[in-house]
């Protein structure tokens, strides 16, 4: 699956480099994957999002063409019928 995101390389909030970190806990044996500050009086953490939260981007972003394209074809129809209204008045 294509990750469509762009981690930043630049902290949002005290402008320092931000590092990626990922690999297996120790102590639970899940998966980590985050991009943090370097800067230690920062903090500031960037988790990847996760294949649902890309699947989720994916279909909203479809969504958002099939309204757009709806709502072409709805001004192009409103159009159409104005000009028909005024063909059958002359």
């Amino acid at each position: 699956m294509e990750q469509n995101f762009k981690p930043p390389t630049i902290c949002p909030e005290c402008k320092s480099r931000v590092e990626e970190y990922k690999g297996i806990s120790q102590k639970t044996g899940k998966r980590y994957h985050f991009w943090k500050c370097v800067n230690p009086q920062c903090g500031w953490i960037w988790n990847a999002p996760t294949k649902s939260e890309l699947n989720h981007q994916e279909i909203m972003k479809y969504l958002k063409a099939i309204y757009k394209k709806q709502l072409e074809i709805e001004t192009l129809l409103k159009e159409k019928t104005e000009k028909e209204k005024q063909e059958i008045k002359n």
